[in-house]
């Protein structure tokens, strides 16, 4: 110990020089096929990771499913912009079983950040159409009339605004992380990391929550970089991460996929903000979705202070959908498919695909 703490300032940066050497020996750009006990590959599985054209510009899609004549479900990430791909394939990989899972990194998202999308395409419209057209290759290439889909965080955004668009593509959708009212998610926010400052006696936290004043309308008088104000203390007090973990639990499983080239990765920092977030900042599901023709069902995180789950469930005691079912994680925020992933995985195969699969 005495040996470590004596020369601290190299072995830092010889540990973090090591393991980004790792990082660049590791093959990467492919997924790995899906075997049996015996090592042999599962004759009528699918592993795929490939690119293909979407809106007119390259997009990618990682294909995973233990037989391809399984439902399709297409996960829809959040962000805008961040790619969840490792995460689903780590947390969720028992979905495979029941599932061809699609994961499809977004126009400037992870593996398509460096594809030449014109920056006026990074639109609510633009984005609506890609899914579609995403859904509509995955059903003529696995011989669907329909498939599922399901949308965490800004993909709950995406995933709504979808199917009440074309509902005739899907037979059910399944938010987590929903969004649902901005205007009103982003109060619960501020009031929660404000009594969490207090509570805490965070002379600091209250200081700068109280210089940004509470928002209007989903927005504060000092713009994005108040935002991100209130989203950093959100996460210190786990309004996005249930308990005393943190974002990096969930971000390290990125680091050494397989399926990200270190040139994806550059992603994650390379994010810019665009009109998207604010949309979502302002947009009230309850005027603008108040019906659907799908059957819905919303799985929810308790602590949830980013897309407020209260206001969700506010949102979902109006929807009008032909079925609806709200489940509650009692030990997650935001991200209940990576937080409480056995009980969310239990809940698409046990209860979701049980109840709306149409070959069953």
């Amino acid at each position: 110990m005495k040996f470590i703490k004596k020369h601290f300032k190299w072995i830092l940066p010889l540990m973090t020089l090591m393991i980004l050497a790792a990082l660049f020996m590791l093959p990467r750009g492919y997924t790995s096929p899906i075997k049996d006990a015996s090592g042999n590959t599962l004759p009528n599985s699918v592993a795929s990771l490939e690119k293909v054209k979407i809106g007119g510009v390259d997009q990618w899609l990682l294909i995973r499913g233990q037989n391809k004549d399984n439902p399709v479900l297409l996960f829809l990430h959040g962000g805008p912009g961040t790619s969840e791909m490792a995460f689903v394939k780590h947390f969720n990989a028992d979905l495979e079983k029941y599932f061809v899972v699609v994961n499809w990194d977004q126009r400037g998202a992870g593996k398509s950040f460096f594809s030449s999308s014109p920056k006026d395409s990074f639109n609510l419209e633009q984005y609506i159409s890609d899914t579609h057209e995403v859904a509509e290759l995955l059903k003529k290439r696995f011989h669907k009339e329909k498939i599922y889909l399901l949308g965490h965080s800004w993909g709950s955004f995406l995933g709504m605004s979808t199917i009440h668009r074309y509902p005739e593509s899907f037979i059910a959708y399944i938010g987590t992380g929903q969004c649902s009212d901005g205007p009103e998610s982003e109060e619960d926010g501020y009031r929660f990391v404000i009594e969490a400052a207090e509570n805490t006696n965070n002379q600091k936290a209250l200081k700068e929550l109280r210089a940004i004043g509470y928002p209007e309308n989903g927005s504060y008088e000092g713009g994005h970089s108040s935002t991100e104000v209130q989203r950093k203390w959100n996460m210190e007090f786990g309004g996005f991460v249930y308990g005393k973990r943190n974002a990096n639990d969930i971000l390290k499983y990125a680091l050494f996929a397989k399926e990200y080239h270190l040139k994806d990765l550059l992603s994650y920092v390379l994010i810019e903000h665009n009109s998207i977030g604010e949309l979502i900042d302002h947009t009230r599901f309850s005027e603008k979705i108040p019906e659907v023709k799908v059957p819905v069902y919303f799985l929810l995180g308790r602590y949830d202070h980013c897309t407020s789950s209260a206001v969700a469930e506010k949102y979902f005691q109006k929807l009008k959908a032909p079925r609806k079912e709200l489940v509650w994680f009692e030990k997650s925020a935001h991200s209940p498919c990576f937080e409480e992933s056995e009980k969310f995985n239990n809940v698409l195969i046990s209860q979701v695909l049980k109840e709306t699969d149409p070959v069953k």
